[in-house]
């Protein structure tokens, strides 16, 4: 494949990058094109090695940002799960619990309860710090919804 055949390919697939995955030609049609310009005598095989090189070149993964956790700190949320009562598969019930997370030591805690309102918030709370009585406990990243 000449030089001018694979900046062809690459400023087409430098196209597609910008397209919607959906909308993106595939290399069947890549082939088709090239050969319609003319001048392309190739085999799809050869299409196909360079599309795929040309790709891997185009396509540059993201860095992760690695992630610091504070020692001490927890996250809070309500969720609910949906529950069997007593083993009977005919009796489910959305039961609503409340999760704090820690992400420095990898830990959780859960505590059912009966809804989500302030009070049962902050009865979870109570207990759950019960069990965590080496923590300090800092209010300044509370927030309420309203």
């Amino acid at each position: 494949m000449g030089a001018e055949h694979e900046e062809r390919l690459r400023t087409w697939l430098a196209e597609d990058q910008l397209r919607p995955r959906k909308y993106r030609r595939k290399t069947p049609v890549l082939f088709r094109q090239i050969q319609e310009e003319g001048s392309y005598t190739g085999s799809d095989r050869t299409v196909r090695h360079y599309v795929k090189k040309i790709k891997v070149e185009l396509v540059r993964k993201e860095p992760y940002a690695r992630i610091e956790h504070v020692p001490g700190a927890a996250q809070v949320d309500f969720g609910d799960t949906l529950t069997v009562l007593a083993g009977d598969e005919t009796h489910e019930r959305v039961v609503h619990k409340l999760v704090m997370s820690i992400p420095y030591s990898n830990d959780s805690l859960t505590r059912h309860l009966p809804t989500e309102n302030a009070e049962c918030f902050l009865a979870g709370l109570k207990s759950m710090f019960k069990e965590f009585t080496f923590l300090s406990v800092s209010s300044r990243n509370i927030r309420s919804k309203r």
